[in-house]
């Protein structure tokens, strides 16, 4: 039972990055490296923003926010500029290095003083080890029953047909291009959201 905690503990937290993954991979048909590079870039993102007094769930935000923007400039790159989507994802994953450097000032930030979505449930009198598990299941499950209803939605619909056959999709009048720009952006949202809750759970961002 201590091993299964232990593996919900570290792991649920990783649950909107494997969402993202899924989403890139098997939705979009699109094998997008930028996902590890967003990770990062949301974790750099809420660290600075938890030490810039905001409260964590809006550090959570702006830490998704800077996924996405990630997820975005692949989507243009390849998309308007025509770039394979594996070369524009090792590009800007290769940029996130130095945007996530650019972003924090400096190689590591403690978080050890800063209050964070964990310690707000701890303060309702749950062990950390628990924190974790709530947050990250809440976390994982909120996320997973978004994308459901949204795929079952008109637009998640035409995303999925662009994903599974792209001529097919256009033949029908759908803008693939458009599709694969949003899908982008929500999937490397996703990876940024568990770089933010990894970085709020282990308290810095290195």
């Amino acid at each position: 039972m201590s091993i299964l905690l232990i593996g919900a503990q570290v792991g649920l937290i990783y649950g909107p990055l494997a969402l993202g993954i899924y989403f890139a991979l098997n939705i979009l048909s699109l094998p997008d490296l930028t996902l590890e590079g967003s990770f990062g870039i949301g974790g750099a993102s809420t660290a600075v923003a938890l030490v810039a007094g905001l409260d964590p769930a809006t550090a959570l935000l702006l830490g998704i926010l800077g996924g996405a923007i990630a997820g975005l400039i692949t989507g243009l790159l390849h998309v308007y500029l025509r770039m394979n989507v594996l070369l524009a994802g090792i590009l800007m994953t290769t940029a996130a290095w130095s945007i996530s450097l650019a972003i924090m000032g400096a190689g590591n930030i403690s978080l050890l003083s800063q209050a964070t979505i964990f310690t707000w449930v701890e303060a309702l009198g749950f062990s950390g080890q628990w924190a974790a598990i709530i947050v990250g299941g809440l976390a994982s499950g909120l996320v997973a029953l978004v994308l459901i209803w949204f795929l079952h939605t008109n637009y998640g619909l035409s995303m999925r047909a662009s994903g599974l056959n792209i001529q097919t999709a256009r033949s029908f009048g759908i803008r693939t291009e458009a599709r694969q720009i949003v899908g982008l952006v929500i999937a490397n949202g996703l990876a940024a959201a568990s770089g933010a809750l990894v970085v709020q759970s282990q308290g810095f961002m290195d």
